[in-house]
């Protein structure tokens, strides 16, 4: 084969195959710092500056509604509790703490008003003749180690409970090892926050004791559990966060000063915008213009970090610029190919290449014409 006929060949090969079909993928955006940034950069870095990839802005899905059912019933009780101790009407008085919750006050943190719901409890059922109700809501405020709240009562109510909380006293602590199907998950024993963090081994007085497992990524655990003579072993299973919890987590680490974009805050992110891939991207003035960060997380785990020190407005083709850094480093996206990987680029080559042999064909192969004169002299 001719040269000018392979250079041909290699040409035409090189431009017919076929492009590699990229499928687009969906990166969710947050900007934090600058609210028109999170509003026009998912509209104005589009596939033309990214390539394959399609921004949307990342939304965080509404937090839970904090809720304490248990305290509410328990104002309620506690405030019809008095008038009726007063009246010396002590059924009534007694019964209406029978809808209120003192592991769910536990539970919710209130140990002030688990203790005057359980005192008010005692003073009532015994005034109403009921001695063992009394005595075991007075024991249960010892075991938990409650602060006897100041309410005038009566004496023998005082002397019950005085009573409780010295038997309760006499008594060794038990140990209660705790675990969990994650660790480091922290640990509220009767509404005392954070004791310890999975696994772990409290020391506590015999008696139901209400525990709360709590941990970033999972919804709270709570369970009940009666510590007696023998060492106990509490396993609790914690389920993953909904959206909804991972959101309100997320926004409790902000509120606290912990970094946005740290791997912990960044899996959060992820589970609270339902995003398989997102990106945070931070803004923080200087005397120049900006200085960006960008975090990305896949499937909640950081793949890459990037910087860029921008305008003091940044421009599209500078969030181009940051963006698509981060996602080649964070292999969403391929980085551009090399020119010599383009099929055009062999096309320019072959092109050139069958010029430059025909010229050379034209050069060897033309004819040469030669011509003999004689002088006539």
């Amino acid at each position: 084969m001719s040269p000018s006929r392979f250079a041909l060949a290699l040409a035409l090969c090189a431009a017919c195959q076929p492009a590699r079909r990229v499928e687009p993928v969906t990166v969710a955006l947050m900007a934090s710092g600058d609210e028109q940034l999170a509003r026009r950069w998912p509209a104005q870095l589009d596939a033309r500056s990214l390539g394959a990839v399609r921004l949307r802005r990342a939304e965080l899905a509404p937090p839970i509604a904090e809720q304490r059912p248990a305290a509410d019933s328990a104002m309620t009780a506690i405030a019809q509790a008095g008038p009726l101790f007063g009246a010396a009407d002590f059924a009534r008085c007694s019964h209406a703490f029978d809808a209120v919750s003192i592991d769910g006050l536990l539970a919710e943190g209130r140990r002030d008003l688990a203790a005057r719901s359980l005192l008010w409890t005692a003073a009532c059922a015994l005034a109403d003749e009921r001695p063992d109700d009394a005595r075991s809501a007075a024991d249960r405020l010892a075991s938990a180690e409650l602060e006897v709240p100041s309410v005038v009562t009566r004496p023998d109510v005082e002397a019950l409970v005085a009573d409780a909380l010295a038997r309760s006293a006499a008594q060794p602590r038990r140990a209660l090892t705790v675990r969990a199907s994650t660790a480091g998950a922290l640990v509220d024993v009767d509404g005392r926050p954070a004791i310890c963090a999975t696994p772990c081994a409290i020391e506590l007085r015999p008696g139901p004791h209400v525990l709360v497992l709590r941990r970033d990524r999972y919804e709270p655990a709570i369970t009940t559990v009666t510590v007696r003579a023998q060492p106990l072993t509490s396993d609790v299973a914690l389920s993953p966060a909904s959206a909804e919890r991972a959101s309100a987590q997320w926004s409790d680490r902000a509120r606290s000063g912990a970094p946005a974009d740290s791997a912990e805050s960044m899996a959060l992110l992820s589970l609270a915008t339902s995003a398989p891939r997102v990106v945070l991207v931070q803004s923080e003035r200087e005397r120049a213009g900006l200085r960006l960060r960008a975090a990305l997380a896949v499937d909640g785990v950081v793949a890459a970090r990037s910087e860029l020190r921008a305008s003091a407005s940044p421009t599209p083709i500078e969030g181009a610029t940051l963006l698509r850094e981060l996602l080649v480093r964070g292999r969403v996206v391929e980085p551009e190919r090399p020119v010599i990987e383009s099929p055009w680029f062999w096309v320019a080559v072959g092109s050139a290449a069958i010029a430059g042999a025909a010229v050379t064909t034209w050069v060897f192969t033309r004819p040469v014409e030669t011509s003999i004169g004689f002088d006539g002299r």
